[in-house]
């Protein structure tokens, strides 16, 4: 189990088997994600950033996104993420971008 009423160490070490939670499940360690051989971990989405740097990690990855689209996304990951309107993750704004377009998107049924 997580142990969440604890502080995680700031140095690990391989003594301690205790789960912090932050540790790679099985299907990460058989398929990382591209973004590690980048040298990009979890604790890079996790971090709280303010709108013009997760617009510029948009733009720099190539995310179509009209600016009232982004607005939008934006207002829906601050609220989220409860840290006031000046900052967001950029896994909360990933996540809230998803929302947007599954409600945007209107797939017709194919029979």
């Amino acid at each position: 189990s997580v142990r969440t009423d604890i502080p995680k160490p700031k140095v690990g070490s391989v003594a301690n088997s205790m789960n912090y939670g932050n540790e790679p499940d099985a299907l990460q360690l058989l398929r990382p994600p591209k973004s590690v051989e980048l040298g990009v971990n979890e604790e890079h989405y996790m971090q709280l950033r303010p709108k013009e740097d997760v617009r510029a990690l948009m733009a720099d990855a190539s995310v179509p996104m009209s600016d009232d689209e982004f607005e939008r996304v934006w207002e829906m990951a601050t609220g989220a993420d409860g840290e006031g309107p000046e900052r967001a993750c950029l896994d909360t704004f990933m996540r809230a971008r998803q929302h947007v377009l599954t409600q945007t998107l209107q797939v017709p049924v194919p029979f």
